[in-house]
């Protein structure tokens, strides 16, 4: 009996799969390229997830729950500054969310040139300085400016001498040690993207060892290869709710960062804020120019705690945000 009822099951993937290719094939003139392959892949993981998705029940649930909290909890009586996840690059962000838990979306947004890089980068590097695998999607910038960053914060060396190719000799030596060290930093810069391409990135890399952290730089450069009839904001919307749920496909953190307007809102969809578990919003004064200047992250949304107002300083010859008791 156990023989049959395989055999249904593997009759029914052929049939399924073979419904995927004949509809691939008779849409072929509607859906061209990259739109054809995002249309293809949703399909066949639709049929992965009917397969494979048949619940669980509740007592085998609370019992893996409380595999991992004791052993969480073990962990924070230990350190009282343990993160479960992911770290998020500042010790107050960290004790004041408990990390960046896996399967949610954290999305980091403010105006335009206020530092939504350099947090994505910090946060990065927070997780990937401790030998744990994260992958970062740079759709703006290309990938030497992200090595110029990591110089820049891990050694302690002012961007603008990067940049401007003066480093003395000791920046510099402290630039070539970060060879020796083990961080564990993947960057994909290639641009324009879309979003089937980056979640088929995320699962090859998962295949090959598993991911911390997964990072996109930023939401509303990302290209939909769903239909034109789309309006824009109709697409981030999806792209963010596609974003969400590679973070529960994959089971890690996924950060995002999304540009917003004087009134704080996010441009092109206040839709991204309805898939986020949590959004951080970046505020400091433009107008200063001091080495190191006050800033604000207020966590304005955070489905499984409290909001909060975290005051940090922005060292921009770094191109990082510091905790206030962080010594000059």
């Amino acid at each position: 009996a156990e023989f049959y009822a395989k055999r249904i099951v593997e009759y029914s993937i052929e049939r399924q799969v073979k419904r995927v290719a004949d509809q691939a094939i008779q849409n072929k003139d509607q859906r061209l390229g990259t739109e054809l392959l995002d249309w293809l892949v949703s399909e066949l993981r639709g049929v992965a997830r009917r397969v494979a998705d048949s619940g669980r029940e509740f007592r085998s649930a609370l019992a893996a729950f409380f595999e991992h909290y004791d052993a969480e909890a073990e962990d924070r009586a230990r350190n009282p500054y343990a993160v479960i996840g992911a770290n998020a690059g500042l010790t107050s962000l960290d004790l004041a969310l408990g990390g960046l838990r896996p399967g949610t979306l954290t999305v980091v947004s403010a105006q335009t040139k206020l530092g939504k890089t350099a947090f994505a980068v910090q946060a990065a590097l927070a997780n990937a300085s401790r030998g744990k695998r994260v992958l970062l999607f740079s759709l703006e910038m290309p990938y030497v400016q992200i090595v110029e960053r990591v110089i820049a914060i891990q050694a302690l060396v002012p961007l603008e001498s990067i940049t401007m190719r003066r480093m003395d000799l000791i920046e510099y030596g402290r630039a070539t040690d970060l060879g020796n060290r083990d961080i564990r930093l993947l960057v994909m810069d290639t641009p324009g993207l879309h979003l089937s391409q980056i979640r088929a990135a995320a699962e090859c890399a998962m295949c090959v060892e598993p991911l911390s952290l997964v990072v996109v730089d930023y939401l509303q450069i990302v290209e939909h290869a769903g239909s034109k009839a789309m309006a824009r904001h109709e697409q981030v919307t999806a792209i963010t709710k596609g974003l969400k749920d590679l973070a529960k496909l994959l089971g890690v953190p996924v950060l995002t960062l999304a540009q917003v307007n004087e009134m704080g809102d996010p441009r092109e969809s206040k839709g991204i804020l309805h898939n986020a578990d949590t959004e951080i919003l970046i505020q400091r004064d433009m107008t200063q120019y001091v080495d190191r200047q006050p800033a604000q992250l207020l966590i304005r949304y955070n489905r499984q705690g409290p909001r909060r107002q975290i005051q940090v300083y922005w060292e921009g010859r770094f191109v990082r945000f510091v905790d206030v008791e962080t010594k000059r």
